[in-house]
């Protein structure tokens, strides 16, 4: 029982400085690896749940703590990133009150350098303001990995200058982690690793299983591995924008090239009206104010640019603009422009509601990023069209190359996967039978060894 800010426990509770503390055991790691737990001394806590209970603070000079299991009395640490020694101690003390009075002894782990002479991943799409890159819900993100090498002479004496004679070998295989994270990249990380992805490369999905309402932030990373040696790499910091009150767009373009002067014009980008419901509202009365939309694109030539507003374009669609330059690729691929264009819409709403507790008018405003769309060009009729679009029945996919082997998903503006039937009409022309869907906007990712991977939109009505 407390009475003001005193402690009064009961004469078979344990006190914290009365308990064994010791925690165990020194080590030594290398950059890049995970050292083995740190483990605590155990004791007794029949009232860790009152204020008298015992807690522990674990304090730590360098490194990511993973995780305190307060039932086997341990400290995981994520993997070393510098070459620096770190020191470890737990102390204990009430749960009430906030001091920690019994200092256990320390533990160092020593950092030793590594034989893995590289470890790198990289992604080419570009990083916006927070150090993100940023993806719709169903967009893909290709990250390459370069081969690791080890230097067996370093593995062997880490102390050893690495020379060009050294004996030098490849990762025998890799694994690829992902954590949810925040923008401040704060707080503990929980890595899970990615099933069945052990090449040098990766295409990360959102890998989340529930509908993401709010916008999601990742770290990915891979992690090295030679016998019992695993080395992990820098991460990649992926946002997810979440379609949020069915701000859709529609539709991806792929305009005809006739020559280096002539070539078929852009059509109208067409944009769906936001759904703002009130059933969260601590209120009534509510009532949307306006509806301000800003549209964004994005330059493509050998690496995307980062997200831009467009100057004026600020309705529900919007009409490409951007300059349109036809070139010759030379060796007869044939003409292409110099530039394509990825588009994006931002759409704020503006409400209004009278909040029923605090008895007064309140004015809010929320945001929402829509999926994307692409504006590009063929010398040819386009290699993959899609066509009625919108459509209330069937949707036909055709391409100029065979599409026996192709796999489709169809997606909502939720990431949600949707039940289809199709059939191949013939060898270059699939037909789907979307009679069953909801009205809406859809995402269709389209996949073959001809193709590669591609991904359009499409209008249900």
């Amino acid at each position: 029982m407390t009475s003001g800010t005193t402690l009064n426990p009961p004469a078979d509770a344990p006190k914290p400085t009365n308990i064994p503390n010791t925690v165990c055991c020194d080590q030594t790691v290398r950059v890049g690896e995970k050292p083995a737990p740190i483990t605590g001394s155990n004791y007794l806590n029949p009232y860790k749940n009152e204020p008298y209970g015992i807690n522990s603070q674990w304090s730590i000079s360098g490194g990511d703590i993973l995780n305190v299991n307060n039932q086997t009395k341990t400290l995981e640490l994520d993997y070393i990133a510098e070459l620096k020694n770190i020191t470890i101690t737990r102390a204990l003390g009430y749960n009430y009150g906030g001091t920690f009075p019994n200092k256990s002894n320390s533990v160092t782990i020593k950092v030793v350098p590594s034989p893995v002479l590289s470890n790198i991943i990289t992604a080419t799409e570009p990083i916006n303001s927070e150090g993100f890159i940023e993806l719709s819900s169903i967009k893909k993100l290709n990250i390459t990995g370069y081969t690791a090498k080890i230097n067996l002479n370093i593995l062997e004496d880490p102390f050893h200058t690495n020379q060009r004679t050294d004996n030098i070998v490849n990762a025998e295989g890799y694994k690829w982690e992902y954590t949810k994270t925040s923008s401040a990249l704060g707080g503990y990380k929980t890595w899970i690793t990615i099933p069945n992805e052990n090449l040098s490369n990766l295409d990360f999905y959102d890998p989340s299983e529930n509908l993401n309402s709010e916008d999601v932030y990742y770290l990915i990373r891979r992690v090295a591995v030679y016998q019992n040696l695993s080395s992990v790499s820098e991460p990649i910091k992926v946002l997810i924008r979440a379609v949020r009150y069915e701000n859709t767009i529609c539709c991806d373009q792929i305009l005809k090239i006739n020559s280096l002067t002539e070539y078929e014009k852009p059509q109208i980008i067409t944009g769906s009206t936001p759904i703002f419901e009130s059933t969260n509202i601590p209120g009534n009365n509510f009532k949307i104010n306006s509806i301000i939309y800003q549209w964004q694109v994005q330059n493509i030539q050998r690496t995307p640019t980062a997200w831009s507003d467009i100057a004026g374009a600020t309705s529900k669609d919007y009409l490409p603009s951007q300059p349109l330059t036809v070139i010759n690729n030379g060796r007869g691929s044939g003409n292409s422009f110099e530039t394509s264009y990825n588009y994006r819409r931002i759409a704020k709403i503006n409400y209004q509601y009278y909040h029923t507790i605090n008895s007064k008018w309140v004015n809010e405003i929320v945001s929402s990023y829509s999926n994307q769309t692409s504006l590009t060009g063929s010398k040819n009729d386009p290699y993959l069209k899609i066509y009625p679009n919108p459509t209330s029945s069937v949707l036909n996919i055709e391409s100029t190359s065979n599409m026996t082997d192709t796999a489709l998903v169809i997606s909502n503006i939720m990431g949600v996967k949707m039940n289809s039937n199709y059939s191949l009409i013939a060898p270059n022309l699939i037909s789907i039978d979307v009679s069953n869907l909801p009205l809406g906007t859809y995402f269709i990712s389209i996949e073959n060894n001809s193709l590669g991977f591609n991904q359009r939109t499409f209008i249900k009505q």
